[in-house]
């Protein structure tokens, strides 16, 4: 199935990385696009975790969000399923040299969709997907480091 990955470095420990990134409530401030995120599971979030989003990106989608990896600090899978297919979304987190420096990389990938939507994303998704996951990178960094 089709994916793209992205990654940047940060000045940020790897707990601070993957703590920020498992905090769904603040995944709107660095989406590419609007996104609105409830829970349906109660709790602390860990693998389980259960969450619905609303976006708009190409119309409005609603989807089921669930965590299927949380290995503080290293690693964070959630699968969203919706009207477009199903998605995977990894963050694998690693110190990077001395010091706070930290890796984050980002992969997302399509599990399950259409004939149509999968013939999209194997083209489209390698241009838009990894110009929007770039810029996601680049907000999340940004947020790590104390900007807004």
């Amino acid at each position: 199935m089709p994916s793209i990955s992205a990654h940047t470095t940060v000045n940020a420990t790897p707990q601070q990385a993957f703590d920020y990134l498992a905090d769904f409530r603040r995944h709107k401030e660095w989406a590419a696009h609007p996104l609105e995120i409830k829970p349906s599971s109660e709790g602390a979030v860990g693998t389980g975790y259960s969450f619905t989003s609303e976006s708009k990106m190409m119309g409005k989608h609603h989807s089921t969000v669930n965590v299927t990896a949380f290995e503080a600090p290293g690693r964070l899978v959630y699968v969203a399923e919706d009207d477009t297919g199903r998605w995977q979304h990894e963050f694998l987190i690693r110190p990077a040299g001395n010091g706070n420096a930290t890796e984050i990389t980002k992969t997302t990938s399509m599990l399950r969709g259409s004939l149509m939507n999968k013939v999209m994303a194997t083209f489209l998704l390698p241009f838009v997907g990894g110009k929007i996951i770039r810029q996601d990178m680049v907000r999340i960094k940004g947020r790590l480091e104390g900007g807004a």
